[in-house]
């Protein structure tokens, strides 16, 4: 399913604007609340209130810090006494105007909604609405810079920097919040998606000498598990611990290395992970009573890298909402990244999958309800699956079916292309958090070094590769059944020509067998008749007689070797042939290793450091010599279909690694990072 992230990314900025923002009516603007705070700014993670007013709104009766504006120029000339000639009048040099008398620069103080500072002919702000009363022409502007809390200087506005606004040329006045303390950005407008409270104003540190280097090759810790007991003679054993670490690159390989033995008298239980499935009857199974120990293990190796993936998704979540928190976005924008799915009127919620607890149950129980109830067959709901998520594979290619163990394969293949999804959407959702965080990194003044690191490290996007690839929507491109259909179709192929061969050589000596029978019967009359000959049961013996029967005896042993011969020869073409399809794992490996994608995947592994001959080890079977991933356990194709989905599974979490090189990046331009720990379990140990 191909996702066209670019367009949805343009259209959500097409209208993008900041929550806080959005919340301001027009006509007015939203202020700080510093008073009472002695700070010079809020200290990182501190919050300070902000409230909405109304644009012109005389806040304040005296400059808050003691700042006075330049007296305007004086528009008017003092009157003159006709007595003394002498000038009169009061200049007011605030607003450079003489008044006749101080009772009318009282009248005219109060009609302007202003009021007296320390008993003198000054005062600070006023009623914009009264500006018809006004006497100067430059008090109006005057005005309006002092009502939000700045004084002119000269002709420049001007405010003392702890009131946290910013001159808006727009207002003639200081009503842009300012996030820049002597140049450097030291706050953001918090916003709670929530709406518990209104936006805060929250102190904040930025590192504009991030690396804008490419990241090198993600650097991964080593997957432990403990040993297997011995055979249980009791049933004692609580669990056996096992811990991954990110980039949780070797999980499957690790598992099989220390568990890869079949056990008699017990069997692991992996319930506790979310892409395991649970029976509810007996020692439950992840196949419904079918229990082979090896599948077993390969599919908790299976369900333990996606519980690791899934882990790492709830601390990207956790990181990734703060971070948009910071910047004005919002995590629930993951949403219009995910694909709508429904399968045989089963809806799939992606995000509810990924974040869930039985993830894989909750599928599989789906599924079994529509063939329980008669709707569907396993083959129809299989295919199915693997055809929503876009696989060529069709079950049909299957010798050995098994429907219950083959629709949990078909789940947790559903729930790993879910993963790799989200983790789609998840690039996708940096992306615009980069386009979001460079409009809100640009600054009132350029340059800015916040806004030119942003760019920087946006521009490494494009040159990761795995990043790019993941943001044309199709990534990997391929699904694990793809690469098993791909690769077992040649095997097939194979194994149905060589069958078709053994067929006929079968029929052939079958009917060789039936020639031979008849001849030996022929020839044991002939030996019978010759050794009665020889007692004179029927006369005397004589040389001519003698001669005669045995060339007849000579001449049957001969067709019956000659017949002989021809039947063990097809029989050793019908062994060649089935020693032939014995391997079919290396078989399947080997025609794998030739499909065109196998570049790809290389190319994918080696951007993470990992080889592709190091995913999994194989072994050789004892009993057939064959190959197979598991020491003890004969099934190739099986085998072959679990490195499969191992392939896939280790592409896509690895993939996790270089999103997250990237999105480091970013968060450190804002203190923040995410870091993904081990995870550990203890998977339990239950004796039969």
């Amino acid at each position: 399913m191909i996702m066209d992230y670019e367009s949805i990314i343009d259209g959500i900025m097409q209208n993008y604007q900041h929550p806080c923002d959005a919340e301001i009516p027009a006509g007015y603007y939203r202020r700080v609340i510093w008073q009472g705070h002695t700070e010079n700014y809020p200290a990182v993670g501190v919050e300070w209130d902000t409230e909405i007013i109304k644009i012109g709104t005389h806040l304040y009766t005296q400059e808050p810090f003691g700042h006075r504006s330049t007296d305007l120029p004086v528009v008017n000339s003092p009157g003159t006494d006709p007595n003394t000639g002498q000038p009169t009048g009061i200049l007011v040099p605030k607003i450079g105007y003489y008044f006749n008398t101080q009772a009318e620069i009282d009248a005219y103080i109060t009609s302007i909604g202003a009021t007296k500072i320390n008993g003198g002919n000054d005062w600070y702000g006023a009623d914009l609405s009264k500006s018809n009363l006004y006497k100067n022409p430059g008090e109006l502007a005057m005005y309006k810079v002092e009502n939000s809390g700045g004084y002119l200087s000269g002709t420049n506005p001007v405010c003392d920097a702890r009131i946290r606004q910013a001159y808006n040329q727009d207002t003639g006045a200081f009503t842009n919040i300012d996030y820049y303390w002597n140049g450097n950005r030291i706050a953001y407008m918090k916003h709670d998606e929530t709406g518990a409270h209104q936006c805060k104003y929250t102190g904040m540190q930025v590192n504009t000498n991030a690396d804008t280097s490419i990241p090198p090759v993600p650097p991964a810790m080593p997957s432990t598990y403990g040993a297997l007991p011995s055979e249980l003679s009791r049933a004692d054993i609580s669990c056996i611990p096992a811990t991954v670490g990110f980039a949780y690159t070797n999980i499957s390989d690790a598992m099989l290395q220390a568990w890869n033995e079949t056990r008699n008298t017990f069997k692991l239980q992996f319930n506790m992970l979310t892409g395991a499935v649970q029976n509810g009857f007996g020692i439950a199974t992840m196949f419904d009573g079918l229990s082979v120990s090896m599948e077993e293990v390969m599919a908790g190796a299976l369900a333990l890298s996606q519980q690791a993936w899934q882990t790492a998704m709830k601390v990207f979540r956790q990181v990734i909402s703060a971070a948009f928190n910071i910047i004005g976005g919002a995590w629930g924008l993951i949403n219009q990244f995910l694909p709508q799915v429904t399968i045989l009127g089963v809806a799939i919620n992606i995000y509810d999958l990924v974040f869930g607890d039985n993830s894989v149950q909750t599928l599989k129980d789906a599924f079994n309800a529509i063939i329980k109830s008669g709707q569907q067959t396993y083959e129809t709901v299989i295919n199915a699956i693997y055809g929503a998520i876009g696989s060529a594979y069709n079950y049909s290619v299957e010798y050995v079916k098994a429907g219950a163990r083959d629709l949990v394969d078909a789940c947790s293949a559903l729930f790993d292309w879910c993963l790799t999804m989200f983790q789609n959407g998840c690039v996708a959702l940096i992306d615009l958090y980069g386009r979001i965080m460079q409009t809100w990194a640009i600054p009132p003044e350029v340059p800015n070094p916040l806004w030119s690191a942003v760019l920087a490290i946006r521009n490494i996007m494009m040159q990761i590769k795995p990043l790019d690839i993941i943001l044309g929507g199709n990534f990997p491109g391929f699904t694990a059944m793809d690469l098993y259909q791909q690769a077992q179709e040649k095997v097939k192929a194979f194994v149905d020509e060589s069958y078709e061969q053994i067929r006929g050589l079968y029929e052939q000596g079958q009917e060789l067998y039936k020639t031979l029978k008849n001849q030996i019967f022929e020839r044991d009359a002939i030996q019978r008749k010759f050794n009665q000959y020889l007692n004179w049961m029927w006369g005397a013996v004589t040389d001519e007689a003698t001669a005669a029967y045995q060339s007849a005896l000579d001449a049957a042993n001969a067709a019956v070797a000659a017949t002989q011969a021809e039947y063990d020869a097809i029989q050793e073409q019908i062994g060649s042939l089935q020693d032939a399809m014995k391997d079919t794992y290396s078989m399947a490996m080997e025609e794998l290793k030739k499909l065109p994608l196998m570049s790809t995947i290389n190319e994918f592994l080696g951007f993470c450091g990992v080889a592709f001959d190091d995913l999994l080890k194989s072994y050789e079977n004892a009993i057939t010599g064959a190959q197979s991933l598991y020491k003890n356990f004969i099934d190739s194709s099986r085998s072959f279909k679990d490195h499969c989905k191992v392939i896939y599974n280790q592409i896509c979490t690895l993939a996790l690694s270089k999103v997250t090189q990237y999105v480091n990046k970013l968060l450190s331009l804002i203190g923040l990072a995410i870091n993904f720990g081990s995870i550990s379990v203890c998977v339990p140990v239950l004796k039969y």
